[in-house]
């Protein structure tokens, strides 16, 4: 899968725009929710996967932290069943 990166093993990643395009790619991995931001999010399987659309700009002058309560919300839900020891 294009730019997919590992956070929390099995459970969380990160990508770039252009992964969530790949249904097989997500499928391998059993992502059933996509969180995206950007100017012209658009949900290529939405009778597949779950998706939260936040449409900001790609630019540095973008105020993401205005946004952090809405992901942290849609991430958190999703995490909620496991339990994590740091």
């Amino acid at each position: 899968m294009e730019d997919i990166s590992e956070i929390i093993p099995g459970i969380l990643y990160l990508s770039s725009r252009v992964a969530p395009e790949n249904k097989e790619g997500l499928q391998k991995r059993n992502i059933t929710h996509v969180l995206s931001l950007t100017q012209h999010p658009i949900p290529t399987f939405p009778d597949l996967f779950q998706y939260k659309l936040i449409k900001i700009d790609d630019a540095g002058s973008e105020k993401l932290s205005q946004h952090f309560q809405e992901c942290h919300e849609f991430i958190g839900n999703l995490l909620a069943p496991y339990t994590f020891l740091y």
